[in-house]
């Protein structure tokens, strides 16, 4: 049981950010296409897996691809910022984000000491 835990946790991470849905909105000039999320998975303060459904992400004509994931009152027991990246992470070296242009190593997230997270990630293509 443990095993299968540590498992769907691994899984969960590897793309730390996964969209489920949400609406597409172009710009008339088609220059960017803004894409409203409905969910997101990131780190809390203490390395755990949380949920968000504050998530967005833009994309340019130009491949340039920007997500932000957001969510609040996460558990962060060190009473200071934690930072995480695709070197310094809970799961692995080389953590990707994942975003709908592609995987990246481009991220970070910070989580305030009071429980406030954000994720971003770059896409560059």
């Amino acid at each position: 049981m443990v095993k299968l835990i540590a498992l769907a946790s691994l899984v969960a991470a590897a793309a730390v950010v996964v969209a489920v849905g949400g609406g597409v909105a172009k710009a008339d000039n088609n220059a960017a296409v803004h894409i409203d999320a409905s969910g997101c998975a990131l780190f809390d303060g203490n390395g755990g897996l949380v949920f968000s459904t504050n998530a967005g992400e833009v994309i340019t004509s130009g491949g340039q691809d920007l997500e932000k994931c957001r969510v609040t009152g996460v558990p962060n027991d060190s009473g200071k910022a934690v930072n995480y990246d695709t070197n310094n992470n809970p799961i692995f070296v080389g953590l990707e984000c994942g975003t709908v242009s592609g995987g990246t190593t481009n991220w970070h997230e910070t989580v305030s000491a009071s429980g406030n997270a954000t994720l971003t990630c770059h896409f560059s293509g």
